[in-house]
Formats: structure tokens, C-alpha cells, sequence
């Protein structure tokens, strides 16, 4: 089993990536912002939650990883290296991060000058398709994983009452052991 190679290896065996950089860069003329607006699907094909809107670095990948496909540079890059199937999904990731902070370097972000306006306009396009959107993070519980808040004015009348009585118990607990102390008080003296 191979493990997958590091940016730099990629690079020097396929000089051409550094190329496809001007396509990628031209496809944010070219391609409309209202195709990256998402909404996952359930299994069903049923609409069932908006995505947030993709940042720079998300459109980037997205259009660096359509024309490594398109131009089969791929799976060359997959069989020099001899990278399995489950190792091919770091692949891409890889290179467009090293990629990225290379057109980072080009002078205060002018290399990703294009794809930062062209984010902005999915934004926009985002909140046009969905004007109520807010992002909502689901809080991670640390013993059951990720588990919603329910604000107690929420809560049904029933689970209300439900935990109305067991801190009622837990009171009543509290004070028959006060009274206990109490008693053992009287009765030393």
C-alpha cells in the first residue's frame, strides 16, 4: 500500500498542473455563480437543507478538480504514484492547498483575486436564492456527538413537567436530609 505523495513530488513528475492554473483562472469569467449554489439532498433526491455559500478556496478546488479531470491528469497522477482507490480522495485536496498558497504569494492575493470576486457573487447569488439563510452550527456534544439545543420555551408541556419533577425530588432529597441532621443534633444535647 502506498501512501499518497506529498505536493512537491506531484509537482516535479507533472509540471503541466501549474498550467492549468490560467484555465481554472478563466473559468471565473465563464462560469455562472448560481451553479455553485448548493442544497444538499437527502437519499430520496428531496431538497432537505441549504448549504452554506462555497468560500475562495472551495470554488478554487471545485474548478481545479473539474480540469484535472477534463484534461485525464488525474488518474495519470494516481498510476505513476500507484495510489489506491480510498487514497485518491486526498489527492486533489493536496494540490489545490499548494497550488493556493502559491497564488497566494503572487503579490498581496492577486493570484486569487478571481476567485475572491467570483465568491462574492455566489454570495450574493446565495442570499438572492435564499433570503432568510442564516448559518446555524449544530454544538457538538462531547459524550453523544453532535446533539441540537432546545431552548426550555421550546420544550413540550410534558418533557417540562418531566424535569420539573425530578428537580422537585431532588429538593424533597435535600430537605429530609436537613431534617435528619436536624434530629441528631437534638438529640446529642
Amino acid at each position: 500500500m502506498s501512501a499518497c505523495p506529498d505536493a512537491e513530488q506531484i509537482f516535479t513528475s507533472f509540471p503541466q498542473l501549474k498550467n492549468i492554473l490560467s484555465k481554472v483562472s478563466s473559468r471565473c469569467n465563464s462560469d455562472s455563480p448560481k451553479d455553485y449554489v448548493n442544497i444538499s439532498k437527502n437519499r430520496s433526491g428531496k431538497r432537505s437543507k441549504v448549504r452554506r455559500p462555497m468560500n475562495s478556496f472551495m470554488i478554487f478546488k471545485n474548478m481545479y478538480r473539474k480540469e484535472l479531470i477534463r484534461d485525464s491528469l488525474y488518474e495519470d497522477i494516481c498510476k505513476k504514484f500507484k495510489i489506491e482507490r480510498n487514497r485518491k480522495a486526498h489527492l486533489i485536496p493536496k494540490i489545490a492547498a499548494k497550488l493556493w498558497g502559491d497564488l497566494k504569494k503572487r503579490g498581496r492575493g492577486r493570484g486569487q483575486a478571481p476567485f475572491i470576486e467570483f465568491a462574492r457573487k455566489v454570495k450574493n447569488e446565495h442570499e438572492k436564492a435564499f433570503p432568510g439563510y442564516k448559518y446555524k452550527p449544530k454544538r457538538k456534544n462531547k459524550e453523544y456527538g453532535f446533539r441540537q439545543f432546545i431552548p426550555e420555551e421550546k420544550l413540550t408541556k410534558h418533557k417540562r413537567d418531566e424535569a420539573d419533577q425530578t428537580s422537585d425530588a431532588g429538593e424533597a432529597e435535600d430537605e429530609e436530609h436537613e431534617d435528619n441532621q436536624e434530629s441528631e443534633v437534638y438529640q446529642t444535647s
